[in-house]
């Protein structure tokens, strides 16, 4: 196996057009503050489309047909990673240092979610041990562990469940499932995501960040824009 090196310094995000909601704003800042030499990049919907068209036309059916837009989300973000490499965070994920000493040596990182998330029932019911989260991803470009997850999107792409159409089961099952496991590595839960969906509601600080913000490299917030109401949109 040849040499890879680490991925490159491309931030990149999502959003439905340019503007996006206000109350992202400051968790957008913290990552231009804490990573001042990145490149970053918003894509929109049509960006995204556009990459897969451009790109990926054989997947350009399937990408149109998802009966729910979170799952073109989900799926773009993994084409893109593998076009372009980098590093993709959602927008309600929030920076508190520089993530470059998690990516070192790494040819592909994932985060795993909280315990208490495995607890809940959805996963449970799948017999899953822990979930692969794709709120944040670090890839080098053109990496073979993608071309294995656009195997899995055309085997699940007509579950009706994003979880298992193309969000955090999918890309859990392609972690379990990828032969070259040395490849991939996965951050524990604490570094990445240190508290559950249970104890976040959107505007509100839970009792475990404070303590979480003093080893953790970043928080995910669980802003759940596609479960939940979205936030206004400000310009």
């Amino acid at each position: 196996m040849a040499a890879v090196g680490p991925p490159p310094r491309i931030l990149h995000q999502t959003w439905k057009r340019e503007a996006i909601p206000s109350c992202w704003a400051p968790f957008r800042h913290s990552w231009r503050t804490n990573h001042p030499d990145w490149e970053h990049r918003l894509w929109t919907d049509d960006d995204l489309r556009r990459l897969v068209q451009d790109c990926y036309s054989w997947f350009l059916p399937m990408y149109d047909a998802y009966p729910k837009h979170i799952m073109r989300v989900d799926a773009a973000r993994y084409f893109l990673l593998h076009r372009h490499g980098g590093l993709y965070v959602d927008l309600d994920f929030e920076s508190l240092r520089p993530i470059d000493p998690l990516l070192s040596g790494c040819e592909v990182m994932f985060g795993c979610e909280p315990p208490a998330h495995v607890a809940l029932d959805a996963p449970r019911a799948r017999g899953l041990e822990r979930i692969v989260c794709n709120a944040l991803m670090a890839s080098t470009a053109e990496h073979p562990f993608w071309e294995h997850v656009f195997e899995l999107l055309i085997a699940f792409q007509r579950s009706p469940d994003p979880l298992d159409a193309t969000g955090p089961f999918l890309l859990t099952r392609a972690v379990a499932s990828y032969a070259e496991q040395e490849r991939v590595t996965i951050v524990p839960w604490e570094l990445l995501y240190p508290t559950p969906i249970p104890e976040c509601v959107f505007g509100q600080r839970p009792s475990s960040e404070a303590a979480a913000r003093e080893r953790a490299f970043g928080i995910h917030h669980w802003a759940g824009s596609w479960w939940r109401h979205p936030p206004p949109v400000g310009e």
